[in-house]
This record gives C-alpha cells, structure tokens and sequence, in this order.
C-alpha cells in the first residue's frame, strides 16, 4: 500500500508532515538514529518502526488512527511527549523491543473499540521504561506489559469509564509498577 513516509537509511528525519493517508503514516525500517518530530497524522496507521534503534518520537500529533505508534525489533529508543487521540487496536505497541524511553504521552483510546490498550508491550520485550503517561478511554487496560523482563512502569495516570483495569503485568518477571494513579 501507500505509505506517507519511508525510509530504510540511517539518520533520516522526518519532521513538520502532515500525513492523513496511506496504510502507514511514517515506517521506518533498519533506520537507526532517526528523528520523527513534530508531525500530524490522522486516520492511517500512524508511526511504524521496524529494526531501528535510537530513534527519537517526539511532539507529534496523531488522530483517529489504527494503532498509533507501534514498534518491532526496536531498541533503544525514546517515545516523548506525544498527543495520541481516538486511537484504536493501540496506542503503543511495543513487540520485541527492549530498553525503549516512553515518557510524558498523552493517550486517549477510542472507548468503543474492542480490546484496545493504552500501551501494549508484548513478546519479550525487557528493560523498558514506562513513565509519566497519562493513558483514558481505553476499553481492556490502559498499560498491559504481557511478556518481557525487567520492565519498569513509574507514575503514570490511567482513567476510564469502563470496568477496563489501569494495569496488567502478564508473564513478565521483575516488572516493577510504582506510584501510579487509577481512577
């Protein structure tokens, strides 16, 4: 399909686009040290990455999107300070990928949609840090850390007005989850 931007290269920023269709807003495939910042993108999948380690997601804006940011085979890299909105399946989907930074995200899932999760990470993904998101409307969990090692949640806040739970911990060993807030 049609995708909004692509690169396969090294150091590749893709910075101020505004992407409202495609089947993949922004992929990046074996893209180390790479910038996606200050971006719009709204009703495509938003941001895949796939490979890639140092990778900065910053600032960027996503709507109605399918899921919002996922990543796959993905290490060392940071997701900051990003507005995700009316997103469903995920907002994050973090698949075998280790020691990833996700701070300061503002989420908000679509409610209506079955099984979505806030951040979802998955398949032995270890060492992530998880912090000071602030994860609503999401209709499964608002965090759910499925498998992987070591993986630690810090003061996030979750909210939803559905019996959705804030936080799964699955079969994940040493996940540590401190100082957040449910209501």
């Amino acid at each position: 399909g049609i995708v909004g931007v692509y690169s396969g290269q090294y150091n590749s920023t893709v910075k101020n686009a505004n992407i409202t269709v495609g089947s993949e807003g922004i992929s990046l495939y074996n893209s180390n040290h790479s910038i996606i910042l200050n971006n719009s993108l709204k009703g495509v999948p938003a941001i895949y990455i796939k490979s890639s380690s140092n990778v900065l997601i910053e600032l960027n804006n996503i709507l109605s999107s399918y899921p919002g940011i996922t990543f796959y085979l993905a290490n060392n890299n940071t997701i900051i300070s990003n507005n995700l909105f009316n997103i469903t399946n995920h907002g994050l989907d973090i698949a075998i990928s280790s020691n990833n930074i996700i701070k300061f995200n503002i989420i908000n899932m679509s409610a209506t949609a079955a099984s979505n999760h806030g951040i979802y990470v998955e398949s032995s993904s270890n060492e992530n840090l998880i912090a000071d998101n602030n994860v609503s409307s999401y209709d499964n969990y608002g965090i759910s850390v499925e498998q992987g090692l070591n993986n630690q949640v810090f003061n996030n806040t979750f909210s939803s007005s559905d019996d959705a739970a804030g936080l799964n911990i699955g079969l994940s060993n040493n996940t540590q989850a401190i100082q957040n807030s449910f209501s």
